[in-house]
């Protein structure tokens, strides 16, 4: 937990220095040394993280450079895709080490997160703290190992993206898709440009998605043409079947969705915004996250993006002399987005006959002091035998 306080009271500092009072001098060298902190931070890290317990497990059967091309005609036990593969395959032939994989991804994935950050947000450190407090910097670096980096392709080409150059998109979002098969996102997102947020579209989104929590086999089948390979077939079928109680359906509706609605009107009116697409986008993949699990996977591809849109609305004045209406859609957003992780922390805290969603994240240990945390295992064997 140290670790995790002292980085953020260093963020802490940089949204009171250099975008509240506006201070400019040595902003980007600030910004580049809290980079490298947060770095060293996951990079260093030892069995922190869900996920990434059973990537450490899986990692000794991975190949290397030299191994790579066999494995990938004779081994299908993993459903890993081949980029993913080769990335595993490249840091093994620099060092066998699990760690060592650990923090060149870490350097990687980190560097693209801030580098985004830096250029696309004039409010840096405003976004970095939100990401922190909210644990979705932890959720994205430390749990989704494979997908991150197939974010990151988008982040690399969310310029092409928002320039509407198909081509050096397209070119990347391959690439992320055989890194991991959520990026099939990333060929549908260009199509939600043709949706003009209007009062009556945003609604009208809403009534379907509401519609379409009961009618899962029905959706199932209309997006299974999309569904190219069986790996995507196999999730489609296990998210169709899963089924929510009307309280919890509405529960999550109203957090997720419900709390959303503020802040998307807000851009309705604002058609000049530039990053206007993203609401648009976030939007409707979170009113489809409620109908089919799976699509929580890709709303992950523009989380980051809507986090800068929603400290552009932040700073669109004065932070502290804005007016009621907009605090109040302020704090519904950032209770929206507190519905990602911290919920299912939130809602672990009486537990007490099986493993709490927290210690995934809680506490910190380093590769130096090597402290594994029972309750982390245990929280592992506990979801895959769920």
């Amino acid at each position: 937990m140290f670790i995790y306080f002292i980085i953020l009271l260093f963020i802490a500092f940089g949204v009171f220095h250099y975008d509240i009072r506006n201070k400019t001098f040595y902003r980007k060298t600030y910004a580049v040394f809290l980079s490298a902190l947060i770095t060293l931070m996951i990079g260093l890290r030892y069995k922190v993280g869900g996920d990434a317990l059973t990537y450490e497990y899986y990692f000794r059967w991975m190949p290397n450079l030299s191994e790579y091309l066999k494995f990938l005609d004779y081994d299908r036990s993993f459903n890993y895709q081949p980029l993913y593969l080769l990335f595993v395959a490249i840091c093994k032939t620099i060092d066998p080490s699990y760690y060592v994989y650990q923090f060149i991804h870490a350097v990687v994935v980190n560097s693209i997160i801030t580098w985004f950050l830096y250029k696309y947000c004039e409010k840096f450190f405003t976004a970095l703290f939100l990401l922190f407090v909210l644990c979705l910097y932890f959720y994205f670096t430390f749990e989704i190992q494979r997908e991150i980096l197939a974010i990151c392709c988008f982040l690399l080409g969310f310029k092409y993206y928002q320039n509407n150059k198909w081509i050096p998109y397209a070119i990347l979002a391959v690439i992320a898709f055989f890194i991991h098969i959520s990026a099939i996102i990333l060929f549908i997102l260009p199509f939600f440009k043709l949706v003009k947020l209007k009062n009556q579209t945003v609604l009208l989104i809403l009534v379907i998605a509401f519609a379409l929590s009961f009618l899962k086999s029905f959706f199932y089948d209309a997006i299974s043409v999309f569904l190219v390979t069986d790996t995507m077939t196999d999730k489609g079928k296990v998210y169709s079947e899963m089924e929510f109680s009307i309280s919890g359906l509405l529960f999550f509706f109203l957090g997720r969705v419900g709390l959303l609605l503020p802040i998307v009107f807000y851009y309705v009116r604002n058609k000049e915004e530039p990053m206007r697409d993203i609401v648009t986008a976030f939007y409707i993949l979170s009113c489809l996250s409620q109908v089919m699990v799976g699509f929580d996977r890709m709303l992950n591809y523009v989380t980051i993006p809507f986090i800068i849109c929603f400290c552009n609305f932040l700073y669109s004045e004065n932070i502290f002399k804005i007016k009621i209406k907009k605090k109040l859609i302020a704090l519904s957003t950032y209770f929206c987005l507190f519905f990602f992780i911290c919920i299912k922390i939130v809602m672990d805290l009486n537990v007490t006959d099986r493993a709490r969603y927290h210690s995934i994240f809680f506490p910190y240990s380093s590769h130096f002091d090597k402290e594994k945390n029972p309750e982390r295992e245990r929280f592992m064997i506990e979801l895959w035998k769920r």
